[in-house]
């Protein structure tokens, strides 16, 4: 992600210069004149609001002396915005910790600065991490946590700390866009006609929405035959088979 913003960064950057805005200036123009439209005009000068006219003699409005001026400054602006954005809302919050804390585990590299934030971790992670990379070398986290599901408990036992270690990582976030996603779909489901729906019933549609990839490659009549026997069970009539057809 981070890496995806600083790509997103230099593009714009390349965007802010005085010949990129020269050439699209020159189409708007051209395509202007291709389809019989007027030229591009200046916006219309709006008056000083009295609060801020003290009759200084230097409170009057700055006019640009044409239509490419003004449009000149307006084009860097919103570059200058944009880059400016994307650096804070990336640089504000914890991903550039969770990019450090993952590169401890993906890289094998000690870095005790890091190690120090967390209760979990100690000093033995460097020597298991060495021990770790000597074995396994994978390029993600996931990939990770798929080799410490498939290890045996044994083996397990060799690497606490590193187990610690993608523990933090998997638990921790790094956005909240699962969490607004969340919201968005409680806005979709409960509508104003859904009003009266109970507690329950909103949290199982909400697992349904939200998980609804795996949801998918499940099998609707394997569940009917488990909730018929579960059900059967409760009243004590026996074994009940739903026939395949």
């Amino acid at each position: 992600m981070l890496e995806a913003a600083e790509v997103t960064i230099k593009n714009l950057q390349s965007l802010r210069c005085e010949h990129k805005f020269k050439r699209l200036f020159e189409e708007a123009e051209q395509k202007l004149h291709l389809c019989d439209l007027d030229a591009i005009p200046l916006p219309r000068k709006k008056k000083i609001p009295k609060r801020l006219d003290q009759g200084l003699g230097f409170a009057s409005n700055y006019c640009h002396d044409s239509a490419e001026e003004f449009y000149r400054v307006e084009f860097f602006s919103v570059i200058d915005a944009a880059v400016l954005n994307i650096k804070e809302y990336f640089t504000s919050t914890d991903l550039t910790e969770y990019q450090d804390l993952s590169s401890v585990l993906l890289t094998g590299t000690h870095k005790p600065e890091i190690i120090t934030k967390y209760l979990e971790l100690n000093e033995s992670l460097n020597q298991q991490l060495d021990f770790f990379h000597n074995q396994f070398k994978e390029s993600t986290v996931d990939d990770y946590r798929k080799i410490f599901a498939d290890m045996v408990p044994e083996v397990r036992r060799m690497f606490p700390q590193v187990e610690a270690l993608l523990r933090l990582l998997l638990v921790s976030p790094a956005s909240s866009c699962t969490a607004e996603r969340s919201f968005s779909a409680l806005r979709r489901l409960k509508t104003w006609l859904r009003s009266s729906m109970s507690q329950q019933r909103l949290n199982h549609l909400m697992i349904c929405h939200v998980h609804r990839d795996r949801l998918a490659t499940l099998s609707p009549q394997a569940i009917a035959e488990e909730f018929i026997r579960a059900e059967l069970q409760k009243t004590n009539e026996g074994p009940f088979l739903v026939d395949s057809d």
